[in-house]
């Protein structure tokens, strides 16, 4: 699946579950993703990572629940928010681990 695609239809998803991205030098809305319940699954040598994530050469990115609070602040900051917008504050959050504020 594509984050963007992700994004899009994030209500499907279950909010205890971890994103994971695919390597790559700029996440977009066309970077690979995967969505998985870390719950009791082995682990990676690191001890952290899903192995069957490792495997595959992708890395932790945000939890659901995170982007549900990412969607809920951009909401009451813009209500009308724009998929790039909430691709910029998904983004945001995750290279700065806070928030966007947006200058409306």
């Amino acid at each position: 699946m594509k984050l963007g695609e992700l994004l899009a239809n994030l209500g499907e998803q279950q909010w205890n579950h971890w994103v994971f991205v695919a390597e790559t030098d700029a996440i977009d809305a066309d970077t690979d993703c995967v969505v998985m319940d870390t719950f009791d699954v082995d682990l990676a040598e690191d001890g952290d990572t899903p192995k069957a994530i490792a495997d595959i050469g992708y890395s932790e990115f945000l939890q659901i629940v995170d982007l549900e609070s990412i969607t809920e602040n951009l909401r009451h900051q813009k209500p009308d928010f724009s998929r790039q917008d909430y691709l910029e504050a998904v983004l945001y959050y995750y290279r700065d681990d806070a928030f966007v504020q947006l200058n409306t």
